[in-house]
Formats: structure tokens, C-alpha cells, sequence
């Protein structure tokens, strides 16, 4: 094995840097981390910087600074095609990098399940340049209603969020005012609020979670007068358009989609539904490892969701197991600390369970906002989300 040991990152998200952070200070490794986007972006605020409560400064922070404190790499390239045998990554740019040591942590994208209309014509919400184009929309209020589709956790927080923002921009813009980040509001200020409209496939949204979190969405959702459609898909999305498997057609509509994840496919690395399935010890094999979305992990017979406590915990244990395995010592299996889940919703409220504990409310969203402030890669980000949630109103 080469010295100095050369270690590859793929991906800069939650697992990459948690993970190239660690690496980096053991001196004997040589660490590079690459991803095609200038920034290291904080997915769990998007649909807070969609609704206009954030700015994007609050949902991002340069990967080059990052590299620079921690002492790692960075190429601004994305993964192109992977040489197991060889142990070799090459880049978008054609870039060869040998390595001893790979932890694949490059995250996912939107999933359309085939309907091309969709991919073409509606907005995902997987990155910050996404939140922006649903903010701008939202401002423009050029449409009647936006169109969720989704009923999970993101879909149900977006979708409050633009609530929150059209109604806002209905109430009291200035005609014509520039508001933070040079988006435009609405110039038919007191003009009604556009309809805000989920749609789910299954028959209930949340459909994986308790029945008292299903019942309070439910019953936050009707109060705001945000409407549900469940055991309903899209059919087809236009420009300003588009059509349900209930045969209803919505005009001056836009569509937003957060309707699942796939990874994003690496030529010669193995994929399961679109994940990479991996063992006890976050390996596929051949010295590369997998974290975060990426990373098929089993636990007590189902998979891990994906979450950015979740990321940053197997980035930190992929990155002990590759020093490990650089040592020649054996490896240490993943044990995921679960410590629950919140859902947000725009207002300041949100429901959950922490550690068993039941949380509804703004206990509720005062511990995911805690939890995105503690995650933030820079000092200037945390104040950054701490100033715009003091400014906004809730």
C-alpha cells in the first residue's frame, strides 16, 4: 500500500465531511473529498429557504473553507465511473484519482418513477438551487395553486411552508417591494392566497409513521386549509399544468415534487433500489465504504431512513473503519443511536418523538431548529439560521 495512504470522499454532504473532517486529522492519510457543488448545503432547512423564513446563507457554507479548517482537499468534480479492481475513481472532468481507501457519501436525487413529464416540468426540493426556484415562484404569485407531491415528512413541511409564504405576500407586500435575496413580491398585494395541494400514491400520508403523528399532520393541515388528496398520483405535469389519476386537470398550477429519493448511480458500484447495500461494518468491499443517503444499511429488518444524524453518525464510523483498516486492526460494526425524528411545519410547530419522548408543538420545532444550528459547518451559518429565525415572523 502507498504511502501516504490516499483516501477518497465522494459526496459532500452530512457523511462526506463528518467523515473527511475525522480523516484528515490522522496524519499519515492523505484525504480528498469531492462534489460538483461549491457548498456544503443543509438539507433538512430547505423548505424554510423555499417559504422565505431562511436564507440561503443559513443553508449553506463554502467547501472550501470547510477543507481549509479541516485540512483535507477538496475538487469541485462529481464521480463519474469507479475501477474497483484498479481502485481508481474517475471524475466528471476526466480526472483519474487512485485511492487505497473510498467512501462513497454522494447522496441522491429527486425519483420520478418513469414519469418524464414530471422530471422535466416540476421542482424537486434535493438542493439549494431547487428551495430558490420554489422561493422565486412563491414570490412571483403568478400561479392559483402549487401541487405537493408527496405526503412524507418533506412534502408535508414544504407544502406549510408555502402556505405560510403566499399568505404572507397575500396580506401586506408592498406592491412591488424587493424583499431579501432580490425575489419580488407579489404586486397584487391583499389579492387571495393561492391553494396549496398535497397528493400521496398511498392511503394515508405518513404512512410509515405513528398513528397520532398521521392524526396531528392531519388535523394541522385541515386548520391551515391546505388540502389533502391521499391514493392519488400525477398523471402528467406541464408548464403551469398538470393532470391527476382522478382525471382532474389544474391549470396555473406548479408543481413541486418530493415524491422520494434514488442514488445517484456510479458505473461499477453495485446498487440496491437505487442504495448500496452494505455490511455490518459500513463496507461493500475492496476498500470501499458507503455512508448516508447512499448506503443501504439493515436495521432490526428495515432499512435506515435517510437522515442527517444518521449520515453524520456513518460518516464518523466509515472514516474510524478505513484509519482501522489502514492500521491493519479489524473493523467496528455500525450501531445506529436513533434518537427520533421531528416533523416541522411552518408557523414555529411541529410534532415528533425524541429519545421515546412525545413532543407536539413548538417544543416540537424548537428541537429541529437546535439540531440544524448544532449541524451547521461554520460559525457564520449558525448565526446566520439563529438571525433569520429571530427576524422572521412565525
Amino acid at each position: 500500500m502507498r504511502s501516504p495512504i490516499d483516501v477518497v470522499v465522494a459526496g459532500g454532504g452530512f457523511a462526506g465531511v463528518a467523515a473527511a473532517a475525522r480523516l484528515a486529522r490522522r496524519s499519515k492519510l492523505n484525504v480528498t473529498l469531492l462534489d460538483p457543488k461549491a457548498a456544503c448545503e443543509m438539507l433538512p432547512l430547505l423548505p424554510d429557504i423555499a417559504g422565505r423564513r431562511l436564507t440561503s446563507a443559513a443553508g449553506q457554507t463554502s467547501h472550501r473553507a470547510i477543507a481549509a479548517r479541516h485540512g483535507y482537499r477538496y475538487i469541485q468534480h462529481a464521480a463519474l465511473e469507479l475501477d474497483r479492481a484498479a481502485r481508481r475513481l474517475t471524475t466528471t472532468e476526466h480526472r483519474a484519482l487512485p485511492y487505497d481507501f473510498l467512501l462513497l457519501a454522494h447522496g441522491g436525487h429527486a425519483a420520478f418513477y418513469g414519469n418524464e413529464s414530471a422530471e422535466r416540468h416540476a421542482i424537486p426540493l434535493r438542493t439549494l438551487a431547487d428551495a430558490l426556484r420554489v422561493r422565486r415562484s412563491v414570490s412571483a404569485a403568478a400561479q392559483r395553486a402549487f401541487l405537493v407531491v408527496g405526503g412524507g415528512y418533506t412534502g408535508i413541511e414544504l407544502a406549510t411552508h408555502v402556505h405560510r409564504a403566499c399568505a404572507l405576500c397575500a396580506r401586506g407586500a408592498p406592491r412591488g417591494a424587493r424583499s431579501r435575496e432580490g425575489t419580488t413580491a407579489p404586486a397584487t398585494a391583499g389579492s387571495p392566497s393561492p391553494r396549496v395541494i398535497i397528493v400521496e400514491a398511498a392511503d394515508e400520508i405518513l404512512g410509515m409513521q405513528e398513528p397520532w403523528m398521521r392524526r396531528w399532520a392531519l388535523t394541522h393541515l385541515k386548520q391551515l386549509g391546505i388540502e389533502v388528496r391521499t391514493g392519488t398520483t400525477v398523471q402528467t405535469v406541464e408548464p403551469g399544468a398538470a393532470t391527476l389519476s382522478d382525471g382532474r386537470r389544474l391549470t396555473e398550477t406548479t408543481t413541486l415534487w418530493t415524491a422520494g429519493m434514488r442514488v445517484h448511480p456510479i458505473p461499477g458500484s453495485p446498487a440496491a433500489n437505487g442504495r448500496l447495500a452494505v455490511d455490518e461494518h459500513l463496507q461493500l468491499g475492496d476498500g470501499v465504504f458507503v455512508a448516508g443517503d447512499a448506503a443501504a444499511f439493515t436495521h432490526k429488518g428495515a432499512l435506515l431512513p435517510p437522515a442527517s444524524y444518521i449520515a453524520v453518525q456513518q460518516g464518523r464510523r466509515a472514516a474510524q473503519n478505513i484509519e482501522r483498516a489502514a492500521a491493519g486492526r479489524p473493523l467496528l460494526p455500525y450501531r445506529p443511536l436513533l434518537h427520533g425524528f421531528v416533523i416541522p411545519v411552518a408557523g414555529g410547530s411541529g410534532c415528533g418523538r425524541i429519545h421515546g419522548l412525545p413532543l407536539t408543538g413548538r417544543p416540537a420545532a424548537a428541537v429541529h431548529y437546535s439540531a440544524a444550528a448544532a449541524r451547521a459547518h461554520s460559525f457564520a451559518q449558525r448565526c446566520a439560521i439563529l438571525r433569520d429565525l429571530a427576524r422572521s415572523p412565525s
